[in-house]
């Protein structure tokens, strides 16, 4: 393997690490980064599992709303927690 192949794999398991751990990767970390062990494997399979992070991520809030404005919503069938928050952000005139 070359010298550029070993410094780019020294990079990337160090950034998996860093992943592993919720640091912040420094270029120092690659400095004769050893492999993942087989429990950092295992967490790194655990941690991948599921959607990936969102940039913009939803906020979970309590919200009382009269009972037929969400039967409105529900009847039009799955996704009607999307559509709720799309008529909102049209009535606040926010962009998508």
């Amino acid at each position: 393997m070359s010298e550029e192949n070993k410094a780019a794999w020294r990079r990337a398991v160090s950034k998996t690490r860093a992943y592993l751990n919720d640091d912040e990767w420094r270029p120092s970390m690659a400095d004769g980064a050893p492999p993942l062990t087989a429990e950092e494997s295992k967490r790194l399979s655990q941690k991948l599992r599921g959607r990936p992070l969102s940039e913009n991520p939803k906020q979970a809030v309590s919200l009382r709303l009269d009972q037929d404005v969400i039967e409105h919503f529900k009847k039009s069938g799955p996704g009607w927690q999307s559509r709720m928050n799309e008529a909102l952000r049209k009535q606040a005139k926010l962009k998508n």
